[in-house]
């Protein structure tokens, strides 16, 4: 088991944060953690160990059903009263909003003043974010969830500079929503079989193909630390690979400041 030049690299781009690439294995994920590293990327992460036959959790299945309910612009109260289903996602919810990175003013103190504060089009993250976190206590959810805010973050970055506005809103969610099928264990068809989302998102994730594909893969291929089809991608996508690898960095700072 080497951890190789990855490592070395990966510091150095991530702005005095020790980063492991191309951790592929579990006893490469436990020796990474051993070592103390700030971030740990790879084809652990990525790859699914699909079951097809394997079941969502119930808590799972009710942030899912809260995301359909945000992506669909759903009337504040029927979004209120999913949340009250469960008081932990409602106490969850409410430590994301009121954490630093978001940089309110005022703390949110109820799920209603928090729908009204952030409105639909930034409350979607926070369901994404939540799947990561349902289950308490496991160190590779909690990993999963590092990785896949700094995928989303890149992919949203790069796309921000080329797509209209109109057309920006799916980059985040497509970008952290391709990992749900390393997070859950199933094929990612059919991990996102039961939210309703958007053509292009599903495309970008599924077939690689429609708007958001090009960010989404420059982003995975970041996460590889794999230079060469960085530079063969961001050419093809419009940018040069210092403006990637830039990014890379900047995305990997941005996801410091998301930590509880």
């Amino acid at each position: 088991m080497s951890l190789g030049h990855s490592s070395i690299a990966a510091r150095q781009r991530g702005a005095g944060m020790l980063i492991a690439g191309h951790v592929d294995a579990p006893e490469t994920y436990e020796a990474c953690k051993r070592l103390s590293f700030d971030l740990i990327q790879g084809y652990f992460f990525s790859q699914s160990p699909a079951a097809p036959g394997r079941e969502l959790q119930p808590g799972r299945l009710v942030i899912m059903d809260l995301l359909n309910l945000v992506m669909g612009h759903a009337e504040f109260p029927a979004i209120e009263a999913k949340f009250k289903l469960d008081a932990a996602l409602s106490y969850k919810l409410l430590r994301f909003i009121n954490s630093p990175a978001v940089g309110l003013r005022y703390p949110i103190k109820s799920i209603g003043q928090a729908l009204v504060m952030l409105g639909h089009d930034q409350l979607y993250r926070w369901p994404t974010l939540l799947l990561f976190t349902h289950e308490q206590g496991d160190p590779r959810s909690h990993a999963l969830l590092r990785n896949a805010v700094v995928r989303a973050r890149l992919t949203e970055a790069l796309g921000e500079q080329q797509l209209s506005r109109a057309e920006q809103g799916g980059l985040f969610i497509a970008g952290i929503l391709s990992m749900l099928d390393a997070l859950l264990g199933l094929p990612l068809e059919q991990a996102i079989a039961r939210l309703q989302l958007p053509d292009a998102v599903v495309d970008a994730m599924i077939a690689g193909t429609g708007p958001y594909a090009p960010y989404l893969q420059l982003a995975q291929a970041c996460e590889q630390f794999d230079q060469d089809r960085i530079a063969r991608q961001s050419g093809q996508a419009g940018f040069t690979p210092d403006a990637v690898n830039l990014a890379h960095v900047n995305a990997l700072i941005w996801s410091e400041g998301q930590e509880d």
